[in-house]
């Protein structure tokens, strides 16, 4: 499953985005609380606990990653997409990176 150069790469992606929640989470204090909604004047309304928070976007990630490894089997014209694998498996990394950004 591992043997194209994009699932390597966004396994990295997740792997650090992970690590870097971790590292995030040790940090703060305990009870802290983080903001995850804003209106529309930049006010936080909405509050979350921070192992919600930061490790969102790694579980959306990884969630993406896996859907990738198992679309083309269950579209009915997966064969496509395992003639296009470059291309798509470019388009699964660069939403791992801008996940990762996010």
């Amino acid at each position: 499953m591992l043997e194209r150069r994009s699932d390597q790469v966004q396994l990295a992606l997740i792997a650090a985005m992970s690590l870097a929640g971790v590292w995030v989470c040790l940090w703060l204090p305990p009870g802290a609380r983080m903001p995850f909604h804003f209106d529309a004047t930049g006010t936080p309304n909405g509050w979350a606990e921070p192992v919600m928070r930061v490790f969102m976007m790694p579980t959306l990630a990884a969630m993406l990653w896996g859907l990738q490894a198992y679309l083309s089997r269950i579209d009915p014209r997966g064969d496509n997409l395992l003639r296009s694998g470059a291309a798509v498996g470019t388009i699964w990394t660069a939403m791992a990176m801008f996940l990762a950004v996010l």
